[in-house]
C-alpha cells in the first residue's frame, strides 16, 4: 500500500508524493516540517514482511553513504524509524532521470557524453573503494543526471542497498555481510562472472566490468549479452565472448574499444585493476577534460590508507596496486612534454657562454706561453730586397760592421723590410659570434 500525502513520518516528515515503488520498499517526497525542505524518503512499506536480512541491508546502506562525500554520490541528509517500526533514510532530492531512462528514449548517446557520464561515476566510485566499499549493483538505472547551480550536468550514484563492505569499514553490526557464500544479488545484464557464482566473492573490479557493460549500452544501444531468457544471459556472460563493438558501431574510437574489452574481461585480472586505470584509458577521447577527471580521480585513489581505520587491512594492498597501475598507466598514456622555446633558449645560452669563455681562456694561455723565434732560413727566405744581401749579413741584432759609404749602393742605404709569417692569433668572439652559436643551438 502506497503511503498517502499528508502523512507525517517520525514527527517531522510529511509525504507529499510518490516517486517510485519496489518490492518492498518505495520513495516519496517529503517535505521536513522544520527546515521548509523537500527530500527523497525512501522506506519500507507498513505491509511489508521483510526478512532481518532486508532491514540489515537498508539501514546498512544509511551509514555507508554518509560516509561518502564526493559530489557524485546522492547525499543522505537522515535516518531513522517510522511509527510503525519501518526504517526510513531521508535523502538530498534530485531534480533529473536516470540514465536508463535517458537511454531507452534515446537508444545511444553520443561518445563524448557517455564518457563523460561513466568518468564520473568514476570518481564517485574512487571514493567507496578506497573505504572498501563495492557498490556490487550498478547500472544505467542506478545512475542519476541531474544539473549543478552553474548548468552542467552532473551523475550521481544510487542504491548502495547491496553493496559489499570490507571488515573494520563501519564500526557497528550493520557493517556484516548479509549474502550468503552462493547468495546472487544484482542485475544479472551487468553482473561480472564471479558475481554471478557468488556475490560475496566479488572486489573492486566487480565494478569495473559493470562500468564496461554501462559504456557498451550507452553507445550501441545493445548489450554485450544478450539472451531471450535470463538465464542464457548469465551463461553467455560466463562462458561466451561478448559481441564485437566495433562491428557494431566501427565509428567508436579506439580508445574506446579497448577500455570496453578490458572491462569485460572474464578474468578480472586483466581488468583495469581499478576506475583510476580506466579513467587513464578513457581520458584521450575527452582531451584535457578526459586528463582532469583521471587526475581527480588518482587524487582520491592517492588517499593516504596506510592509517586510515576505515579501510580494511586485507584491501589496502589491492588499493596499493591499484593506486600504482594508476599511476603506470597514466605516465605511459601521457606524452611527453613540450620543452618551452624560453627554456631551450635559457640553456643554449648558457651552454654558449661557456664555449665562448672556455675559448677566451685557451687564447689567453696560448698569448702567454707563445714565443717568436725567426730562423736564419726564414729570414732569407722571406726578406724582401731589391739586391743580393751580402751573405755575412748578420740575423741577429748585433752591430754589423759598417763598409765605407762610396761602396755602399743607394739601394741598400733604405732599410728593407723584412716580413715574418708567424701564426695568427684568432680573434676574441664578438657579440655576432656569441649570437651564431645561439642559433646553432636553436
Amino acid at each position: 500500500m502506497a503511503i498517502a500525502p499528508g502523512t507525517i513520518i517520525a514527527d517531522r516528515y510529511e509525504v507529499i508524493g510518490p516517486l517510485g515503488q519496489g518490492g518492498m520498499g518505495e520513495v516519496v517526497v517529503a517535505k521536513h516540517l522544520f527546515l521548509k525542505q523537500n527530500v527523497a524518503l525512501k522506506l519500507i512499506r507498513s505491509d511489508a514482511r521483510p526478512d532481518g536480512d532486508v532491514l540489515k541491508r537498508f539501514e546498512r546502506e544509511a551509514h555507508i553513504i554518509a560516509r561518502l562525500r564526493g559530489e557524485n554520490i546522492a547525499r543522505v541528509l537522515d535516518a531513522g524509524q517510522t511509527e510503525y517500526g519501518m526504517p526510513f533514510i531521508a535523502m538530498e532530492l534530485l531534480t533529473g532521470e536516470d540514465l536508463d531512462s535517458i537511454a531507452r528514449k534515446t537508444g545511444k548517446l553520443p561518445v563524448d557524453v557517455a564518457v563523460r557520464f561513466v568518468m564520473q561515476a568514476c570518481e564517485g566510485l574512487a571514493e567507496a573503494h578506497v573505504m572498501g566499499i563495492v557498490h556490487r549493483d550498478l547500472k544505467p538505472a542506478n545512475l542519476f543526471l541531474t544539473t549543478k547551480l552553474d548548468g552542467t550536468k552532473l551523475i550521481k550514484i544510487l542504491d548502495f542497498g547491496i553493496s559489499k563492505v570490507a571488515p573494520g569499514v563501519l564500526s557497528d553490526s550493520s557493517g556484516a555481510q548479509v549474502t550468503g557464500t552462493t547468495t546472487t544479488i544484482g542485475s544479472p545484464a551487468f553482473m561480472s562472472p564471479e558475481q554471478l557464482r557468488s556475490s560475496r566473492d566479488v572486489d573492486l573490479r566487480t565494478d569495473i566490468w559493470a562500468l564496461g557493460v554501462i559504456l557498451f549500452r550507452l553507445c550501441s544501444g545493445r548489450f554485450p549479452f544478450e539472451g531471450d531468457t535470463i538465464t542464457e544471459v548469465i551463461v553467455k556472460a560466463m562462458t561466451e565472448s561478448p559481441l564485437d563493438l566495433q562491428s557494431l558501431e566501427p565509428s567508436l574510437p579506439k580508445q574506446l574499444i579497448e577500455a570496453v574489452d578490458a572491462c569485460l574481461q572474464k578474468n578480472r585480472d586483466h581488468r583495469p585493476i581499478n576506475v583510476g586505470a580506466l579513467a587513464r584509458m578513457l581520458a584521450p577521447i575527452l582531451e584535457e577534460e578526459g586528463d582532469g577527471y583521471a587526475d581527480r580521480i588518482s587524487r582520491i585513489l592517492g588517499k593516504d590508507i596506510a592509517n586510515d581505520p576505515t579501510v580494511a587491512s586485507g584491501d589496502r594492498s589491492n588499493v596499493r596496486a591499484a593506486i600504482l597501475t594508476a599511476e603506470s598507466s597514466s605516465r605511459s598514456a601521457r606524452p611527453e612534454p613540450r620543452k618551452s622555446y624560453k627554456r631551450t633558449l635559457h640553456l643554449a645560452a648558457a651552454a654558449g657562454g661557456l664555449v665562448v669563455l672556455s675559448l677566451v681562456l685557451w687564447l689567453l694561455r696560448s698569448a702567454s706561453s707563445q714565443t717568436v723565434s725567426v730562423s736564419p732560413q726564414a729570414t732569407t727566405r722571406d726578406a724582401t730586397v731589391s739586391e743580393k744581401r751580402p751573405a755575412h749579413s748578420p740575423t741577429t741584432p748585433q752591430e754589423a760592421p759598417r763598409p765605407d759609404a762610396a761602396e755602399v749602393s743607394p739601394a741598400l742605404m733604405k732599410p728593407k723590410p723584412v716580413i715574418i709569417r708567424n701564426r695568427k692569433k684568432s680573434p676574441a668572439p664578438t657579440s655576432a659570434n656569441q649570437d651564431d652559436l645561439f642559433d646553432n643551438r636553436r
